[in-house]
């Protein structure tokens, strides 16, 4: 019979109680989560064992339970070697006499039907245990429930997932070459593993794994099967350039009681770029069988094809000045470039040194560089207090050079940090970057300067410029070039008149924004308009920085203000992001905290709006856990962490599955909407809520904008669980708050299985969101939501 498998990862998970306990304390659970094929059973060790503990003399003398199944059926008599499904249920059914270290075996089973079996149980003393082994095997793929009622009421009526069905068995493992492919070079494979995850899941027969090369690229040699669990043929054998098969005969295996693999070594490719004229950036393999589809949908990630040789060069913008004895490098931008990274070394992490040589002495310099002189970026600038003969230099950093040589030699002919000086060392002289680095002329703004201050003014000149100059964009630039702290710039309202589109006032790195909407409402009313930067903050914020654990900082503390009612400011910060999962906006509170400001991070910026008069600043926070380390949540978790949103425990841990109580929840939400950042009110608005508890602003915000409600008499129960579907509804409210409503379906909501019906819609919302396949999978709606589940269902929703 054909079976069909897929890659999957397999653990055997311990499952705690998924559902929240309805009228009695006995404890429910399983002793682990079983992965099987959709042809097999659990038999056995391998069975799940469901324990049922009274844990509060819930237990009558003579207890009656029956367990109905979901998704699976009981095994039947002809599954065991010897002996009935009866005869077998009673001998391993026991109770667990923790006290004296003993069993009973008081459990009788009796079978009802294919789903159904009633246990009766006598005498289960407190705090003792019933064990009860889940011998069965799947209808369908997907999920195996078992179903608990008790008949006397004593014991809780739980739902419990035991199982996941998969049309699969396997999972593959690759050791590839180096990461970058370049033409007519061979490249050995180190291994192709394919490993059951699923027992017995090879076929019973000879078999062909055929593995495919993409276009552009073929197989020189077909290396070697390792196995030591097939004693019969092993081969591999190159069918064409591009079709390696893999033959074993897995009739003739060693250990039936095992799981088994099968590995290909040391393959060897090549590229054969000028025969296919192949343009790809990634290379694949893809591998599939007459008997075995093993993975027809993922295929093998083997690396990245260089179409053109790996350069990495300096992409520059700078200008030089030279003064009498002193020659000043100054960059707007330095990065490492090349086809598929970019790296900011200006304002990034890394200090190097820097030399700074003629053309003509590059070899010597760099052969020798610690003869000579060294320079550090600061500020954006190298500052050489000496003067330099005239001819071309070239910058260059030797720690940097070495790590370039990792991936590919680099000559100074790929060095691009060059330029021309001309000396005269009695005046000022400019000249810029040979590479078109050096700053054009642009239109400027009127600016007048005192102190620390600026004050800009446009007149219509200068506006008839810019308008002029922004002929194809959206909006009109007005650039405003001045290093003071504090700028103002005005608008007059005859000049606003002139406007059709959005003002975006450029000071260096960051732009203010003045929308259409705005603009049209100033001319109506007539009004000039003054709008103002301050990079100068308090000292109450500087402290408050320096007391923040940051991995870097992109801006100064800044504010904006404006002389008109105009909302909130849009401001963008045009840098290159690092990491953009941990790089976001705060704003700087009343109690000196920082409060996540929502924001859109691309590349090269940073978009949010900013309230006036408040302080704001743009940092990076890698924040990590210790008990996160393989957690599924852990890229949302952390995430949200570096915004504030989240925090851990003293002891570093997150505790990822510790239940999430209605309090966490609300001040998870009203965070990440940032709405705690522009309210400071705190009411009472539940019976149960003093303003002195923790969590009572968060509570208060949640509630007034209609994103969580109370449990009924005026009480919000702030320490109560809530459950994953009560999650998904919240989430979606916040969701629909800052966007569009979601459309569903009738039918989308019918689809909707193991929910409250007041639940379903939410839930449709959140499928066609996208949160089915990579979130919801891991929650159950009616047990207690895990502080994890709403860490990743948040950031899913707010990444946007």
């Amino acid at each position: 019979m054909k079976r069909t498998f897929k890659t999957i990862c397999v653990s055997m998970l311990i499952l705690s109680m998924l559902f929240s306990v309805t009228y009695a304390s006995s404890d429910n659970t399983i002793t682990k989560r079983a992965y099987i094929g959709i042809n097999q059973k659990l038999i056995g060790e391998e069975a799940p064992v469901l324990k049922i503990e009274n844990d509060g003399d819930d237990f009558d003398d003579s207890e009656t339970i029956v367990l109905k199944l979901d998704n699976a059926k009981w095994l039947e008599d002809g599954d065991f070697e010897s002996g009935t499904f009866e005869e077998h249920m009673n001998k391993d059914s026991y109770i667990d006499k923790f006290r004296g270290n003993t069993v009973s075996s008081s459990v009788y089973i009796e079978k009802i039907d294919d789903i159904t079996v009633r246990a009766k149980v006598y005498n289960v003393e407190d705090e003792e245990e019933v064990r009860i082994p889940l011998y069965t095997k799947p209808t369908n793929a997907g999920d195996m429930i078992v179903h608990i009622d008790s008949l006397s009421n004593t014991i809780t009526e739980e739902d419990i997932v035991y199982g996941s069905v998969k049309d699969n068995g396997f999972f593959i493992k690759i050791s590839g070459p180096d990461f970058f492919f370049e033409d007519e070079k061979i490249y050995n494979i180190g291994h192709i593993k394919i490993e059951e995850a699923i027992k017995q899941s090879f076929p019973n027969e000879e078999g062909i794994i055929k593995i495919e090369l993409q276009e552009g690229f073929k197989w020189i040699e077909p290396g070697n099967i390792n196995t030591d669990d097939f004693i019969g043929k092993k081969e591999a054998k190159i069918i064409d350039d591009s079709i390696l098969n893999v033959i074993v005969d897995f009739s003739k295996e060693v250990d039936d009681d095992k799981y088994h693999s099968i590995k290909l070594s040391n393959a060897k490719i090549q590229a054969v770029d000028q025969i296919n004229n192949y343009e790809e950036e990634f290379v694949y393999a893809q591998i599939s069988s007459d008997i075995i589809d093993i993975i027809e949908a993922n295929p093998l990630f083997l690396g990245i094809h260089n179409k053109d040789k790996m350069i990495y060069y300096l992409e520059k913008d700078f200008s030089v000045e030279q003064k009498v004895g002193q020659v000043i490098v100054d960059f707007n931008k330095l990065q490492l470039k090349n086809k598929y990274t970019v790296r900011d070394i200006v304002y990034g992490k890394e200090n190097y040194d820097w030399i700074l040589v003629n053309e003509n002495e590059f070899e010597e310099a760099y052969e020798s560089p610690n003869n000579q002189k060294k320079y550090k970026i600061t500020n954006g600038k190298i500052i050489i207090d000496e003067s330099l003969k005239k001819g071309k230099y070239i910058l260059f950093s030797p720690e940097m050079m070495s790590k370039l040589y990792f991936y590919k030699k680099v000559s100074k002919d790929d060095l691009k940090l060059k330029f021309e000086l001309m000396v005269d060392t009695t005046r000022k002289r400019t000249s810029s970057g040979s590479s078109g680095g050096g700053r054009s002329s642009k239109p400027k703004a009127t600016i007048s300067e005192k102190g620390n201050k600026a004050s800009v003014k446009i007149d219509k000149k200068n506006m008839d410029t810019f308008i002029k100059e922004s002929k194809g964009d959206s909006y009109i630039n007005v650039p405003i070039t001045t290093d003071k702290e504090e700028v103002e710039l005005t608008l007059n309202s005859d000049i606003l008149k002139e406007v059709e589109k959005e003002i975006r006032m450029e000071n260096k790195d960051l732009v203010m924004i003045l929308k259409k909407d705005v603009l049209d409402n100033l001319k109506k009313d007539n009004e000039d308009v003054r709008i103002g930067l301050n990079k100068k903050p308090m000292i109450e914020s500087m402290n408050t920085l320096k007391s923040s654990k940051y991995s870097k900082i992109y801006t100064q503390v800044f504010k904006v203000d404006a002389s008109n009612d105009i909302g909130r400011i849009p401001v963008i910060y045009n840098t290159k992001i690092q990491n953009r999962k941990m790089t976001n906006v705060f704003v700087i509170g009343k109690d000196s905290k920082l409060h996540f400001v929502p924001s859109t991070v691309e590349e090269n910026s940073i978009k949010f709006e900013a309230d006036e008069d408040k302080e704001y600043v743009i940092i990076e926070k890698n924040i990590s856990f210790n008990d996160l380390n393989s957690h599924w949540a852990k890229d949302a978790v952390e995430g949200l962490a570096s915004k504030n949103i989240i925090s851990g425990f003293e002891n570093g841990e997150f505790k990822p599955d510790d239940n999430l109580d209605r309090a966490q929840m609300a001040t998870i939400l009203v965070k990440a909407l940032g709405l705690d950042t522009f309210n400071e009110d705190n009411n009472k608005v539940f019976e149960d809520m003093d303003t002195t508890n923790w969590a009572s602003e968060y509570v208060y915000l949640a509630k007034e904008n209609g994103l969580i409600n109370g449990v009924g008499n005026n009480k919000f129960n702030p320490n109560g669980n809530i459950t994953g579907e009560q999650l998904i509804q919240v989430a979606i409210n916040a969701y629909e708050k800052n966007n569009k409503k979601i459309e569903v379906t009738k039918e989308e909501i019918e689809k909707i299985n193991g929910s409250s019906d007041w639940a379903k819609i939410a839930i449709a919302k959140a499928k066609k969101l996208g949160l089915e396949d990579n979130i919801l999978e891991e929650l159950s709606y009616k047990g207690n939501a895990k502080r994890s589940q709403a860490a990743a269902i948040i950031s899913e929703l707010i990444k946007d």
